[in-house]
């Protein structure tokens, strides 16, 4: 199962992050990370790696598991999330 525009609702919004911050960090439109989040459209593998970077987690934690069960708290202990300072 493909949990990639939950799971990055979920990481944005621990990192308290807007998605025009996610998609400039990643060289992309708004509107066309919102199509990610919105399931309007899919990423590329690029974009998909892109992505992971920015959240600093694997691929395969962002595309196949289901983060929207996780606390913030948990996804920071389990390094899923980093602290981010810069809030």
């Amino acid at each position: 199962m493909n949990f990639i525009s939950k799971n990055l609702k979920r990481l944005r919004t621990a990192k308290n992050k807007t998605q025009d911050d996610v998609a400039f960090a990643i060289g992309l439109k708004r509107s066309t990370y919102s199509g990610y989040e919105n399931e309007v459209s899919v990423p590329t593998i690029e974009a998909i790696m892109k992505l992971a970077d920015y959240f600093e987690i694997t691929i395969d934690n962002l595309v196949r598991v289901d983060l929207t069960r996780f606390t913030d708290l948990n996804l920071r202990q389990l390094k899923i999330v980093k602290n981010d300072s810069s809030k």
